[in-house]
């Protein structure tokens, strides 16, 4: 009760959680006394009785992977990531494998997009990691939106996804600013890969939208017909 709600879920919610329950990512800004004063770390919300159409305020949330065992980017930056002013994992965009495990990819700060898989639903999730082409090379991406979706729909569990990356980061900025440069957008195409470390192979970056710059690239994905 005393740390301040300093949040922002990104995506809508979506029915990836027990029973059909809407869930989503959290972005939770530092705040407890044991977090880094103006890092970020990622936490999971299930949505229990929305379907109930209760009122605002008899909302029952379930918090997952959340206070200390949120998602945070200290062990990436300990292992040879860009070290940042402001640590961060962030707005996390989740999808459902073929195999009913959920997979998660994120902003960060250390360069590249990161990403996370749960076994068990989205109540715990693996230590996050760098985001790797099926070369094993990794891809590179500002403190900006990374946004992942499943092609044949938000909650179809296909094997077939995309992601949209910025293919840019300049690991020698004096400032360690992860808000760098944000053009053009590149999309990479996504399968299921059952026996990989990590379970979605993402192809070559193919330009999608050749813009010289501009503000976050916040998205989201229907499937229209």
């Amino acid at each position: 009760p005393l740390i301040p709600p300093s949040w922002c879920n990104w995506q809508r919610p979506l029915r990836l959680g027990e029973n059909g329950h809407y869930f989503v990512g959290c972005s939770r800004h530092g705040k407890a006394p044991y977090d880094d004063r103006h890092g970020c770390k990622i936490e999971f919300w299930e949505f229990l009785n929305i379907d109930e159409n209760p009122a605002v305020e008899d909302v029952k949330i379930r918090f997952l992977s959340t206070n200390r065992a949120a998602l945070s980017a200290k062990d990436l930056e300990q292992a040879g990531g860009f070290r940042a002013h402001e640590p961060a994992i962030e707005e996390a965009a989740p999808v459902k494998l073929p195999d009913g495990r959920l997979f998660a990819l994120m902003r960060s700060s250390v360069g590249s997009p990161v990403w996370s898989q749960s076994r068990d639903g989205g109540r715990t999730w693996s230590k996050p990691k760098i985001l790797r082409d099926a070369s094993g090379k990794p891809f590179l991406h500002p403190r900006s939106p990374c946004p992942m979706y499943d092609w044949k729909g938000p909650e179809a569990g296909s094997g077939i996804y995309f992601a949209l990356v910025h293919q840019t980061f300049n690991f020698q900025d004096p400032k360690k600013n992860a808000y760098q440069h944000r053009g053009p957008l590149y999309l990479i195409a996504g399968t299921f890969d059952p026996t990989g470390e990590q379970p979605v192979k993402f192809s070559e970056p193919k330009l999608f939208a050749p813009r010289k710059g501009g503000n976050s690239f916040y998205t989201s994905y229907c499937l229209v017909d």
